[in-house]
């Protein structure tokens, strides 16, 4: 997978850790290198690692363990207001009288993303 910038790779993952539930973490944050993990739980081995390609001249995917032997986390320190808002964006302009509890229960029973 290739990312043109640190910014849109760090913004895919916010929205990827809002969808799956899952709290991650920046552990190394550099102009061409990162690398998320899960901090939930010490024994999982989900990690994604990022670094500059000369090749593609954009940053690419360079490791990538998708195991999840965790649970779902409801706390996210990693989510912001940008995700949740272009997330639910399109629900809240189509109804526009809608009120917070109903954005609150459609958010927490259903959020629409596939892990």
């Amino acid at each position: 997978m290739l990312f043109k910038y640190g910014e849109q790779f760090k913004y895919a993952i916010r929205k990827y850790s809002m969808c799956c539930r899952k709290e991650l973490k920046i552990i190394k944050n550099e102009p061409n290198r990162v690398r998320v993990k899960y901090i939930e739980s010490k024994n999982c081995k989900w990690r994604i690692f990022i670094s500059y390609s000369n090749m593609f001249i954009c940053i690419q995917v360079k490791s990538f363990h998708d195991e999840y032997n965790c649970c779902v986390s409801f706390r996210n320190k990693m989510v912001n207001v940008k995700v949740i808002t272009d997330h639910f964006e399109a629900t809240i302009r189509d109804h526009r009288k809608m009120k917070l509890r109903e954005i609150q229960k459609r958010g927490s029973f259903r959020n629409g993303c596939k892990c």
